[in-house]
């Protein structure tokens, strides 16, 4: 596992986990039962030597933990490479993808695009800027017409790592989420030469007031728009050149049912949402 992914597909060079950051690995551990349930797991920095024909599941497939694991004696699926895992988790694929979103949803990637949006707002009018590789809460924040030093040093910060998502701020109702596969990719994942896609079922998703996932249930009732949009995204991440693992999270607001988050990886709720699939989906990850 190596939930810090998105930050090093952000800071491809000479990325290093932080203390905080292992630290909060560590605190959040027993939620990664959730996906992992009975098998042995351990995050990329704790990952023991493989025993003979040892099999790894990787969380996000990054460049360091393909290493680490490959170092270890350990066997993976293939994976795509470093630039479509940073392409398939950013946040721009909302728009690009032409999912529902709020009013105001816009991915920029220069301060002449920022300024323009921000100049359309209304006194008082709130948004949520997100940087591009942001997750699970992290690296975001709320903004208004008028900035304060700590917004320009944070918006700064985003549009040189790539850009940044903004939004207008929403008022939750509900969370859901929904997990599949993508099969396929250039080196047959899954034991296809096309892409194809596989969907669980939607799962009902509490959230902290930091956007930190506490809780998450498979729904016996959803929406059905959100298989819908779960396929929609699936095919565009296909379109992208990814395959793997997957998830996507909503939320339902006064406007109805809006995605908010693309994870090309494994989630905390893929075993959850695939249910008695897991296994069969799991193995066929190795086929090639």
């Amino acid at each position: 596992m190596n939930p810090d992914a998105e930050l090093e597909l952000a800071r491809p060079s000479g990325y290093q986990a932080r203390s905080a950051v292992l630290g909060a690995m560590q605190e959040h551990l027993p939620r990664f039962r959730w996906l992992t349930e009975k098998d042995s797991a351990s995050f990329v920095f704790d990952l023991p030597q493989a025993t003979r024909s040892s099999r790894a599941l990787l969380w996000s497939p990054t460049p360091l933990t393909q290493e680490a694991a490959r170092a270890r004696g350990y066997e993976f699926p293939p994976a795509p490479p470093p630039s479509v895992l940073s392409q398939a988790n950013s946040k721009e694929n909302l728009v690009r993808f032409h999912l529902p979103g709020p009013p105001r949803r816009a991915f920029v990637r220069t301060r002449t695009e920022l300024d323009a949006l921000l100049g359309q707002l209304a006194p008082g009018e709130k948004l949520r800027a997100k940087r591009r590789l942001s997750f699970a809460g992290r690296a975001q924040r709320r903004i208004s017409r008028t900035l304060e030093a700590l917004d320009e040093r944070f918006l700064a910060e985003g549009l040189a790592q790539g850009g940044l998502l903004v939004e207008s701020e929403q008022n939750v109702q509900r969370e859901w989420s929904i997990h599949g596969v993508v099969w396929g990719g250039p080196r047959s994942f899954g034991g296809t030469t096309s892409v194809s896609l596989e969907l669980g079922s939607a799962c009902a998703v509490e959230t902290n007031a930091h956007g930190s996932v506490v809780r998450i249930e498979r729904a016996e009732s959803y929406p059905p728009t959100l298989e819908a949009l779960g396929h929609l995204v699936a095919e565009g991440l296909g379109e992208l050149g990814y395959f793997g693992p997957f998830g996507l999270d909503f939320i339902e607001t006064d406007g109805g049912i809006v995605p908010s988050d693309i994870n090309a990886r494994f989630t905390l709720g893929w075993s959850i949402g695939v249910g008695i699939a897991r296994q069969a989906w799991l193995e066929r990850m190795f086929s090639q």
